[in-house]
């Protein structure tokens, strides 16, 4: 039987977070996935849209416990809002009725490494909110500048700048 679709962005997240509580325990639901598959095969009603890093260890549907048809997943390297992605995110809203956005960002990132490490240099091959979040959020030792934590410092800053872009872009 499948689970209520959550009305209320807040319902969404708290799924979210019930699902990442049972990830992070080892605790996940039994699932059919064939009887997922057969369930969404004619529409999908996602719960919430998430955007993420394209890095193979973060699957949002893994790491939030969620089935086949739960999450609309946007995948890109550090996480970053470009229009194609703010237009993908408008569109599992408007469209296909998501009531959240969430942004995930994660630890030990490579796009957040590459960023960092790019400063001062041509940095076309990264995003200007990803270049951002590396400029503004300076080492807190200068001598090792690309530590863990500063690195998760500055992921922690491209979240919320993604966050705000989308907020501040889109009337979704």
């Amino acid at each position: 039987m499948a689970d209520h679709r959550p009305s209320t962005p807040e319902q969404a997240l708290q799924r979210l977070e019930q699902g990442h509580q049972r990830f992070r325990t080892g605790a996940l639901k039994p699932r059919d996935l064939s009887a997922e598959v057969e369930r969404t095969a004619e529409a999908q009603h996602p719960t919430a849209v998430v955007l993420s890093c394209m890095d193979s260890r973060v699957t949002p549907e893994r790491i939030f416990d969620q089935g086949v048809g739960s999450l609309l997943c946007i995948r890109v390297a550090g996480n970053t809002v470009s229009d194609e992605v703010l237009g993908n995110l408008e569109f599992a809203c408007e469209v296909l009725g998501a009531s959240l956005i969430l942004v995930m960002g994660h630890t030990r990132c490579g796009a957040v490494r590459a960023a960092c490490e790019a400063l001062g240099e041509d940095a076309a091959p990264f995003h200007e909110g990803l270049m951002g979040a590396a400029a503004e959020t300076p080492p807190p030792n200068p001598e090792t500048p690309l530590d863990l934590p500063h690195l998760t410092a500055v992921a922690r800053s491209n979240v919320e700048r993604s966050v705000a872009g989308v907020r501040d872009r889109s009337e979704v």
